[in-house]
């Protein structure tokens, strides 16, 4: 399974809900068929949960309450329409109700297993205060889009981006601004950046995003939509805050290429703005090194 970034949630590829249901349904219906011809006395009831967990688990509980519907449906033409003998009348029925209640049970008990379990992956690979990934799922997810570029040849850029005198801030405004701050980078990084695109908190007011398939002159115009979503964001919060970045571009990726060596020479062209004067970008085309100062309005 592979998951990826989607409008700041982690989203887990598997298979497609419709094929799941479909599935269900056909597993349920081999199962009201043996249960209609097996001698009343052989208990089916339990191997109906196989499809109710996997519907639930893998879609939800309303398409759980359906595929108990249809065992519903089952357990009345085995015990009703098969006109099987019992003492009294309505024992089958009591007996469907008993059933259904009892799974209705197992339904909700399993959903909320499952809502659980998943904010607890979300949380452990979710920045709290960002909302964006941590820096162990970043530096996963990159990885994989590392790996990706070198099998196929295609170019990426790494950026990494650094709050021009954070520290000033908060020593002057307080950590409750600060805070507030790495929100806007966030939501300026979030603006502007794809669906494809790995957005990371490494750290402190330290992020990275790293964009697949995209050449050192298309990192350019990314790296600006960025400062110019910022620049907005700022503007509105009356605040003369800047960002220093540096972005690296490897046209082809070599096999010993790791994220660890990208993180190390977009880290260092961050610096190299900053020493330069802050409010600027660096860019990395392997061999060639570019410097952008910011554009004062």
């Amino acid at each position: 399974m592979k998951y990826i970034l989607r409008d700041n949630s982690i989203e887990e590829k598997s298979f497609s809900p419709y094929s799941i249901l479909v599935l269900s349904a056909l597993l349920v219906a081999i199962l009201g068929i043996m249960d209609a011809y097996a001698h009343m006395q052989l208990a089916f009831t339990v191997f109906y949960l196989i499809p109710l967990f996997f519907t639930v688990w893998y879609i939800n509980a309303i398409a759980g309450v359906f595929v108990l519907a249809l065992c519903i449906v089952s357990w009345v033409i085995g015990d009703v329409v098969m006109s099987r003998s019992y003492i009294d009348t309505l024992i089958p029925y009591w007996n469907i109700v008993v059933n259904g209640v009892f799974f209705l049970i197992i339904i909700r008990i399993l959903s909320e297993f499952k809502e659980s379990l998943d904010r607890e992956k979300v949380q452990a690979r979710t920045d709290f205060l960002t909302q964006l990934a941590n820096r162990r799922f970043f530096c996963e997810m990159a990885q994989n889009e590392v790996n990706r570029a070198f099998r196929y040849h295609h170019p990426l850029t790494l950026v990494y981006l650094d709050v021009d005198n954070f520290k000033k801030v908060n020593d002057d405004n307080g950590h409750k601004t600060g805070d507030r701050l790495l929100c806007d980078v966030a939501e300026a990084i979030k603006r502007s950046v794809r669906n494809t695109d790995v957005v990371g908190r490494l750290g402190g007011d330290e992020f990275a995003v790293l964009y697949p398939e995209t050449s050192f002159d298309e990192a350019f115009i990314a790296v600006e939509r960025i400062k110019k979503a910022f620049e907005d964001i700022m503007q509105e919060r009356k605040m003369s805050v800047t960002l220093s970045i540096g972005a690296v571009t490897v046209s082809d990726v070599d096999h010993l290429l790791t994220l660890d060596v990208l993180l190390k020479h977009a880290d260092t062209l961050m610096y190299e703005a900053k020493a330069s004067g802050k409010n600027m970008v660096k860019q990395l085309n392997m061999e060639q090194t570019v410097s952008l100062e910011a554009v004062e309005e």
